[in-house]
């Protein structure tokens, strides 16, 4: 993956251990603490700090491999660019980036494949961005 090299991917495995032991990427995602805490009441949704009881080297490992993706990738820095277009700091963003690539790292990990990088499609069908369309017909949300 762009900006994990031989350093940060013995941290990520070390910490991670087993994949299978997450049900979910949202559930990788909280535990790498790249994801807000929110408050809902009144049908009002606030987002405030990220979770305060996380793993700290994941959580430091994928925002230093998101430092480094934005550099060297185009999607990743692209993606990174939308986000301070929106208004958000520097340091928000790079969680964002962070949050999508431990996204792909748990799917890539649950496949048990390499990452590939493909190139820049259109698209054709009309679904939001945070759904995801598996092969098997069923949809999920995530990042």
């Amino acid at each position: 993956m762009p900006g994990i090299g031989a350093t940060l991917a013995a941290v990520i495995a070390c910490e991670i251990n087993v994949i299978e032991r997450f049900g979910s990427a949202e559930k990788l995602c909280a535990y790498a603490k790249v994801v807000p805490t929110t408050y809902a009441s009144g049908g009002k949704v606030a987002h405030g700090r990220l979770l305060p009881s996380c793993n700290k080297w994941l959580h430091w490992a994928l925002i230093e491999a998101s430092w480094v993706a934005i550099g060297y990738s185009a999607y990743f820095g692209a993606f990174y660019q939308q986000r301070r277009a929106r208004g958000k700091k520097p340091n928000t963003a790079v969680t964002i980036v962070a949050r999508r690539m431990c996204c792909i790292l748990y799917q890539l990990l649950q496949e048990k494949r390499d990452f590939e990088k493909q190139p820049q499609r259109a698209h054709t069908q009309s679904y939001p961005r945070s759904l995801r369309v598996k092969t098997d017909g069923t949809t999920t949300a995530c990042c």
